[in-house]
């Protein structure tokens, strides 16, 4: 075999070219797992974010429902006569869900200009004014009553008094 003039050189060359390309590779290797892995922790962050955005819009969904329905109810206390307390019970139940639901996802709410506490304390102030007014309703009507009896007392007597005129 023929000796090589430069044989040494290329070895060592040879030796750089396997180092360095096994250095670049290793690297290449690296910079795709990496970006693979951060791709696929990324993903799982946003999945849960998405999940927890999910679970509020459909947390607001419902108080939204279930306040149309209390309005509805109390609505509809205007016009029951024999039902006012069954009425009530349901509409006592649509607040205590709303309330349930309102504690939900206080703490990062979608909707931020969305007071839910004070929404129910407004349907709360409703409903005892609703009752006061019937109660009130009620008393007029048992005064007025007491009143025309009154006042037909009052004729009795009159007449009495023509009556027994010396």
């Amino acid at each position: 075999m023929e000796h090589v003039i430069n044989a040494k050189l290329r070895n060592q060359a040879f030796w750089k070219f396997l180092v360095f390309f096994v250095i670049t590779t290793a690297i290449i290797v690296i910079a795709v797992y990496f970006d693979t892995d951060l791709r696929s922790s990324e993903n799982a962050s946003l999945r849960t974010q998405i999940k927890i955005y999910e679970d509020q819009s459909f947390s607001e969904q419902q108080f939204l429902l279930k306040a149309d329905s209390v309005k509805g109810l109390l609505d509809s206390l205007d016009n029951s006569v024999n039902n006012y307390d069954y009425y009530n019970t349901l509409i006592d139940q649509n607040l205590a869900n709303m309330t349930s639901l309102a504690n939900v996802f206080d703490s990062n709410n979608i909707y931020p200009n969305l007071n839910k506490q004070y929404i129910i304390y407004s349907f709360m102030s409703l409903k005892d004014k609703h009752r006061q007014v019937k109660d009130a309703s009620t008393r007029v009507k048992d005064l007025s009553s007491k009143l025309q009896n009154c006042e037909g007392q009052a004729g009795n007597v009159q007449a009495l008094g023509k009556n027994n005129d010396f």
